[in-house]
């Protein structure tokens, strides 16, 4: 531990390029859930991994939650998009966007792009299509609040109820 940092006690691993340090996998809570890189988790997986997450941010004695991947912009960032809905921190899939990219402008969380041809659903489709799944109804505004970047810089959500970071 960093003095000063918090505690990390959950990790959520969307890799699956190389296996994780034994840093990571000793946290007291280590979920995997490999995606190859320059996919999007399935719907499925985000809702799992965001119930798991504020369950445990629920707990009094929880500390930090580290979701990661390869870069830290793709796959890491959906998943923490989907917390923040979750939670309540985000009251649309736009604002997570807004949220995310005002603390890490490197996410491509895109809404009218798909990085490659074969890609079905954008970014900002899943957080949509999650969205709904936890019972919200659609909030495109016609605004395209992302734009694709390859640097590198370091996420940690703003709002100050929300332990979540998504880092490389």
């Amino acid at each position: 531990s960093v003095d000063g940092a918090p505690e990390v006690d959950m990790v959520v691993d969307l890799t699956c390029e190389w296996s994780a340090p034994e840093a990571l996998r000793s946290v007291p809570e280590y979920v995997a859930v490999p995606v190859v890189d320059t996919t999007r988790p399935r719907i499925d997986q985000l809702l799992h991994l965001s119930e798991l997450v504020c369950e445990h941010l629920r707990r009094p004695e929880a500390g930090s939650v580290y979701i990661h991947c390869a870069n830290g912009y793709g796959r890491s960032a959906v998943a923490a998009a989907v917390v923040l809905l979750a939670n309540g921190t985000c009251a649309t899939p736009l604002e997570t966007v807004r949220v995310i990219k005002a603390a890490r402008p490197v996410v491509s969380l895109n809404k009218s792009r798909r990085r490659w041809p074969c890609e079905a659903k954008t970014h900002i489709e899943v957080l949509q299509e999650v969205f709904r799944e936890m019972g919200g109804a659609d909030d495109d505004d016609g605004e395209d609040p992302t734009e694709p970047f390859f640097r590198f810089a370091g996420f940690s959500c703003p709002s100050a109820d929300c332990r979540v970071a998504a880092l490389k």
